[in-house]
């Protein structure tokens, strides 16, 4: 450990400390940290594959948890990564240093102060997205009512079973409030 007398910095593992407290090498915190300056709670990430942050460079954060298993790399719950020509939120994966996540899935609650909250939509392993189902059975699968302003669909359109027999059955009523176009 190094304490530099004149500002004040303290190092662990340097002993030119450029901030109250400079730690080179890995770091551990138990417990609580809160870490907060001019309206920022906290900033993470460093150049890419690096640990230093220098101007005109890629950077990247990266926050994940253990696996399950120890064997295994740690896996992907958030990663952000600014370039020269973009800003990109990745969440669950898209980076080769961690496990991606196997399904994604978005909760909410009717009131704030509700522990777990209820299962709203869920991306799954193999793409397909869960709007008010847990086991989506398409690409994107709806349960409930959805509002469409502009549907442009080729294929098979369903709509209230899941085995048609014709390219559009409607089980139910139709009400239809814009031009209907049909043709070949």
């Amino acid at each position: 450990i190094y304490y530099n007398v004149t500002d004040g910095n303290v190092g662990i593992g340097n002993t030119g400390p450029a901030f109250k407290l400079d730690v080179t090498g890995n770091e551990r915190v138990s417990g609580q940290l809160d870490v907060s300056f001019g309206g920022a709670s906290l900033i993470i990430g460093a150049n890419s594959g690096l640990t230093v942050r220098t101007d005109g460079t890629g950077k990247i954060a990266r926050i994940g948890s253990p696996n399950y298993s120890t064997s295994e790399e740690s896996s992907m719950i958030l990663q952000f990564e600014s370039t020269s020509t973009q800003n990109i939120i990745s969440l669950g994966g898209g980076d080769s240093s961690m496990n991606a996540a196997d399904s994604i899935r978005l909760y909410t609650a009717n009131s704030y102060n509700t522990v777990t909250g209820t299962e709203r939509m869920r991306i799954d392993s193999s793409g397909n997205v869960g709007l008010g189902t847990a086991t989506a059975a398409s690409r994107l699968d709806v349960n409930g009512n959805t509002r469409t302003v502009d549907l442009n669909a080729s294929g098979t359109i369903y709509a209230n079973t899941i085995a048609p027999t014709t390219q559009l059955k409607i089980i139910g009523d139709l009400n239809v409030t814009l031009d209907l176009n049909i043709g070949n």
